[in-house]
């Protein structure tokens, strides 16, 4: 039953209903209604407000952690990093051990005292010189496509 019809019954059963009584359990009862409409809206906040900043907070924190793990400086590009820097160590390793190499052949190209053996050895590859005391076997070489 509503706050309306309560009152009509109650002024009702006292026999003395008149139109300013009707008028304000009519005002009376329209109250009633907003307050009930203000209650739900009140409940409504009281449940979306918590129910949206936790959402929100969930949402922000997940991307976080996303970012930490995936990102561009995240836990599994730090391996990726690991693995790149175990590679160009090595590289680094053999171009050291050719450098070395190189500098041998030239401090032995130096004119103060040329090495006869590479000296010979460069100029039959810059000049494709053969020796008539050398033996040359010819081989098929298969064409490569």
């Amino acid at each position: 039953m509503t706050g309306r019809a309560l009152w009509l019954a109650l002024f009702a059963f006292q026999g003395n209903v008149t139109r300013a009584t009707r008028r304000r359990i009519k005002a009376f009862s329209t109250l009633l209604a907003q307050a009930r409409i203000m209650v739900v809206r009140t409940r409504l906040r009281a449940i979306l407000y918590p129910v949206l900043l936790y959402a929100l907070s969930g949402v922000a924190a997940s991307y976080f952690i996303y970012t930490a793990v995936n990102g561009e400086r995240g836990l599994k590009t730090k391996a990726e990093y690991k693995v790149q820097i175990a590679a160009l160590r090595d590289n680094l390793t053999q171009l050291k051990t050719e450098r070395t190499l190189w500098e041998h052949r030239i401090t032995l190209m130096r004119s103060e005292a040329v090495d006869r053996d590479l000296l010979e050895e460069q100029a039959r590859l810059k000049l494709d010189f053969v020796d008539p005391r050398d033996l040359v076997v010819f081989s098929k070489v298969s064409a490569k496509p």
